[in-house]
């Protein structure tokens, strides 16, 4: 019976022995496989970070065109505003001498009556 009791004991060791071998080895793989999905969504992080760097510097490069486009539009605006506020009061000033020089022409014509 002793025999019969080693040889059980030797037989359930070296299962325990084998199942740890195996699980050792579940373990190693679970971890390779964990450091591969890890690599894959790394990659994947990075390549999408990527596009949104490019998306974003296109975005900054359409904005400051705009930018430059509306300073280069507000310019000109302002510059046809200013010739035709100076062509609007050289008008006006050629009107006022005009006046003036018809008022000062009645009043020399009133003063010989």
């Amino acid at each position: 019976m002793a025999v019969q009791q080693e040889g059980v004991e030797k037989h359930l060791s070296l299962g325990i022995e084998k199942a740890n071998k195996e699980i050792e080895r579940l373990k190693y793989d679970l971890i390779d496989i964990l450091e591969n999905k890890h690599e894959i969504l790394l990659a994947k992080f990075n390549s999408e970070l990527q596009n949104i760097r490019e998306k974003y510097d296109d975005a900054t490069k359409n904005v400051k065109a705009a930018g430059n486009e509306l300073g280069t539009m507000f310019v000109e605006k302002v510059g046809k505003i200013k010739e035709t506020c100076s062509t609007f009061f050289a008008r006006a000033e050629f009107r006022i001498d005009e006046c003036n020089r018809d008022t000062v022409a009645i009043g020399n014509l009133l003063r010989g009556f």
